[in-house]
């Protein structure tokens, strides 16, 4: 992956290729009837925002001190905000906190995401440093190739799928009537076709979907740790409470809260959307766009983590032997002490059976998992919130959740 942004840098034509997108989606929408006022031209601006944003990512260009790709980046939700200004007037109550919210959210999970190679590159590092990790100039450069070309091919899949699960939940949201109310220079073929606002979200859901599969492919690239030319060890009483292994949990927790974002979004506007008493339609299709983000979380965090513990069971399984042999020495220093003999040798004993014992313990008691018990716990909570909406709605429907997001707002 880092290869590929270094590779893209080089470029000097970077900005070529959003440009031609952005003139491509002019185009389409004046030939398909779309005047040139501010509301589409709004959604053009935009589009070529986070267009020359993702393809600035990497580059050396700067505007101070910070990168350009993230200056446009951020630009994003600053352009929208000013464009609901020019489309609704400065009430903020006819404002689409909707999109506003999203892009905010999108924009906010990229940002994220963009850190991601280097935090994995630092995890590593840490493991090495640690001594858990002992691999070979060669086994780093093999498992870098490895996870370049899996980055390669899952970002490129990921932004393909991401985009049409967005064009085709605006397709089953088109039938909907109230949208195109709020909205007036939406007609019903314009909404399902090249709409602006259509073409704004797909773009946006190509480049979350690219960010999204690079992490599947960090969770796929662990795999190979287990059987290549590496070898691990688990530390029994590490100060991390991980056997050493904190490092790479820590990286796979983040990795879990950039994918939990759009999870986040969408249940929070299950829960919204009811009370505010506005059938929107969106509703309906969000439960099932929100079984899609709890799946890219299984993906990128519970996957990988259960690839680790296995590992770190594995390891644990090796130390149970010398646990054992432990337990015997124990033992004979027990039988010894039961004999008659002098205080000096006899405190000798008991300072030996303390240190075994100890080590015994240390090594019974060594994790399994790379982050703490109440790490798993805040996660398994948070993520059974996030289901609820999406249960409620397979079990129940829209009516079950408007029932009990109206019952919790009553109290």
């Amino acid at each position: 992956m880092t290869a590929l942004l270094a590779m893209r840098s080089r470029r000097r034509l970077w900005w070529l290729p959003p440009t031609l997108l952005a003139l491509a989606v002019v185009a389409a929408d004046l030939i398909t009837g779309w005047q040139p006022r501010i509301f589409p031209a709004g959604y053009w601006a935009l589009i070529l925002a986070v267009g020359l944003s993702r393809f600035a990512t990497g580059s050396d260009v700067r505007v101070h001190a910070a990168q350009l790709g993230q200056v446009l980046l951020w630009a994003v939700p600053v352009l929208l905000l000013g464009f609901q200004f020019a489309w609704n007037g400065p009430r903020p109550g006819r404002w689409d906190w909707q999109l506003l919210t999203g892009v905010l959210a999108f924009v906010v999970a990229v940002e994220m995401a963009d850190r991601i190679p280097q935090r994995l590159a630092l995890a590593l590092d840490r493991l090495r440093a640690r001594g858990v990790l002992d691999m070979t100039a060669d086994s780093r450069e093999q498992f870098t190739a490895r996870s370049e070309h899996l980055a390669r091919t899952w970002s490129v899949l990921g932004g393909i799928t991401l985009a049409l699960v967005i064009l085709a939940a605006w397709m089953a949201f088109g039938h909907q009537d109230v949208y195109v109310a709020r909205l007036p220079e939406l007609d019903q073929l314009k909404l399902i076709g090249l709409s602006p606002p259509v073409l704004f979200e797909c773009v946006c859901g190509w480049i979350a979907g690219e960010k999204l599969g690079g992490m599947i492919a960090c969770a796929l690239s662990w795999r190979p740790y287990k059987y290549d030319d590496i070898s691990w060890r688990l530390f029994p009483g590490h100060p991390d409470g991980a056997g050493g292994f904190k490092p790479i949990g820590d990286f796979f927790f983040y990795q879990s809260v950039v994918a939990s974002i759009p999870a986040i979004y969408l249940a929070a506007w299950l829960w919204i959307l009811p009370l505010i008493g506005e059938d929107t339609g969106w509703e309906r299709v969000y439960p099932w766009l929100l079984g899609v983000a709890i799946l890219a979380e299984v993906l990128t965090f519970i996957w990988p983590m259960r690839s680790v513990h296995v590992l770190m069971q594995q390891k644990k399984a090796l130390l149970q032997v010398q646990a054992d042999e432990l337990s015997s020495r124990i033992e004979s220093l027990q039988q010894r002490l039961r004999t008659p003999g002098g205080a000096a040798r006899r405190q000798q004993i008991k300072d030996s059976i303390a240190d075994l014992t100890g080590e015994y313990q240390r090594i019974e008691q060594v994790p399994t998992w790379p982050v703490s018990s109440s790490v798993r716990r805040r996660f398994s909570l948070s993520n059974l919130a996030l289901l609820l909406p999406f249960v409620s709605y397979v079990v129940g429907g829209t009516t079950l959740w408007q029932v009990l997001s109206r019952a919790i707002h009553g109290h």
